[in-house]
């Protein structure tokens, strides 16, 4: 059993939260991290559930001013946190806004920080994958590397039985690797390779992760074998595959537009309502 935890500091001014969700009928931990910028506005990274809880947890480290999502899978509870925070903006990998129109957001993650954060928090965004762009970040003063979906370090802790099981079969368990999306969609090695070069630029001594525990050891060496073990599947993969890929990538964005369109018609008619 995967425990909701309680949102603590794990480095000055760096808050962390976890969670169980269901991924693919597998129910692993995911985490969101939240940085307290000099500022004192709080950088909320890969929202969770906002419950009670976590909110008034929330009101006691800081104001809520710039929510981000990495990518377009880590979408959880946005709609959420801008109604409970309406003052704060919404950050989007590109890709994102047309398989969510029902979310208005200040402005899409690109290679460079914006001014908002730029001083303290740096990012660049990972290429070559036809499903997914994933916006991957460092924060200077903790020396720490911010990681969605590029990585996952999935243990006993962080799965249950069932999911356990299916991670040791299909790869994933017990040792750094990336996640599905990365491993299956990536398909321009030189593009992703030019992205982890510059990742490999900063000098962090952890990597966050979304899911799976934290790495804090040899964490350029994990970052270099992960990326590795993804170029060289998208070298050798048929030009068939490729295309079968690109069609399936297409398919699974489909649940979710229909849910944002669903939405988005469900505000309207409330709109009109009133």
């Amino acid at each position: 059993m995967i425990a909701c935890s309680n949102l603590t500091e794990w480095r000055p001014n760096v808050f962390l939260h976890e969670e169980p969700i269901s991924v693919y009928g597998m129910t692993v931990s995911r985490r969101m991290t939240i940085i307290r910028l000099s500022s004192g506005k709080l950088w909320v990274h890969s929202p969770n559930s906002l419950t009670a809880e976590l909110k008034e947890q929330l009101a006691t480290i800081g104001d809520v001013a710039y929510i981000i999502s990495p990518n377009k899978m880590h979408q959880k509870a946005l709609e959420d946190y801008q109604i409970c925070f309406p003052a704060a903006q919404l950050f989007l990998p590109s890709g994102f806004p047309e398989m969510r129109p029902d979310l208005d957001y200040h402005s899409l993650l690109g290679p460079n920080a914006p001014s908002e954060w730029r001083d303290e928090i740096q990012q660049t965004v990972v290429r070559g994958n036809i499903f997914f762009t994933e916006v991957v970040f460092f924060h200077q003063p903790s020396r720490s590397l911010l990681v969605t979906d590029l990585i996952e370090n999935l243990g006993r802790e962080h799965t249950t039985g069932v999911s356990r099981w299916a991670l040791k079969v299909f790869g994933g368990y017990g040792e750094p690797i990336a996640a599905p999306e990365h491993r299956m969609y990536t398909l321009n090695s030189k593009a992703f390779l030019s992205s982890i070069e510059r990742i490999l630029e900063w000098d962090f001594s952890s990597i966050i992760l979304a899911h799976g525990a934290v790495l804090e050891s040899e964490t350029q060496d994990h970052l270099k074998r992960v990326a590795q073990n993804v170029a060289s599947r998208a070298e050798s993969r048929w030009r068939v595959t490729r295309l079968l890929l690109t069609v399936l990538s297409r398919f699974q964005c489909m649940p979710y537009q229909a849910r944002a369109m669903k939405a988005k018609q469900q505000n309207k008619r409330m709109q009109s309502i009133d």
